[in-house]
């Protein structure tokens, strides 16, 4: 496995950990498939630079569309 890959997954847990923080009502694995289904989706993706700004933001669409309630993002 490259330094890439793991890098790249290390990003998407990130991704998958801000998201269960902010969608609280979900459960923790409605978040993660939605996170696994976007992943996957952009798995095929030449460049790898941006994929995780897509995974966010398809997972964040799903769980919208799904009637899933954010909190309000507050920075670090």
């Amino acid at each position: 496995m490259s330094t890439e890959h793991v890098s790249e997954n290390k990003v998407i847990e990130q991704v998958s950990e801000r998201l269960r923080s902010r969608y609280t009502t979900a459960e923790p694995a409605k978040v993660e498939a939605a996170v696994k289904a976007a992943h996957n989706n952009l798995r095929d993706s030449r460049i790898r630079d941006f994929v995780p700004i897509f995974v966010e933001r398809h997972a964040r669409a799903t769980l919208d569309a799904s009637g899933e309630q954010r909190q309000p993002h507050r920075p670090d």
